[in-house]
């Protein structure tokens, strides 16, 4: 798979993966919020309070 990214859009990404511990933790979330969005509901991301590790919960 390739992808065209343009320089401030990989600057955004690797601040948000540096945010988050990591691209592959910023691809697991990515696969949570898809995975949430559709099942019809929203997502909100939290922080566990025992790992430090973002999740994506759903609300309403």
């Amino acid at each position: 798979m390739t992808s065209v990214l343009t320089v401030r859009e990989q600057a955004e990404t690797s601040e948000a993966a540096r945010k988050v511990g990591g691209y592959a933790e910023l691809m697991r979330l990515q696969d949570e919020r898809r995975a949430i969005k559709r099942r019809g509901k929203v997502a909100k991301l939290v922080r566990e309070p025992q790992t430090g590790r973002f999740k994506y919960i759903a609300v309403a």
